[in-house]
């Protein structure tokens, strides 16, 4: 004997009461399977929409990371330059407390030998002589 033909004749047997309760046990079932199938197409559907939501994160991290090293590499470029500046301008504030401390020192001589009086007399040949020392000959 076949096994549908033992289904027929075991479904023959049972009462209409019977048969009412297997075919709504069945349907339940079938209900019961169609909800898992259409819960697990849900489930999947926002797995891929959260797979795409952390795709797009990661992808603008990436972007934020390479943004924040491109504006560190410009901060670092702009401290550069501002050390660089900053030794320039002390060079030159060293350079002009040089130059005060000359032209001070080179004013006091001045004055100091423009105070003395020159014991000696010194006729054109001799004041000619010793601007032509100096750098400075006569015309």
């Amino acid at each position: 004997m076949r096994l549908t033909e033992e289904i027929r004749i075991f479904w023959g047997e049972l009462t209409g009461w019977q048969q009412v309760k297997i075919c709504t046990a069945v349907g339940l079932l079938l209900l019961l399977m169609f909800s898992g199938w259409a819960d697990s197409c849900s489930s999947m559907r926002e797995v891929r929409k959260l797979e795409r939501e952390a795709a797009a994160a990661k992808r603008d991290a990436d972007e934020a990371i390479a943004a924040a090293a491109r504006i560190a590499a410009e901060l670092r470029a702009a401290q550069e330059a501002v050390r660089a500046l900053e030794e320039l301008r002390n060079a030159k504030a060293n350079e002009l407390e040089e130059a005060k401390r000359n032209s001070g020192d080179a004013l006091d001589n001045y004055n100091r030998v423009r105070q003395q009086p020159r014991t000696d007399n010194p006729d054109a040949d001799t004041l000619c002589r010793e601007l032509a020392d100096l750098g400075y000959p006569c015309k």
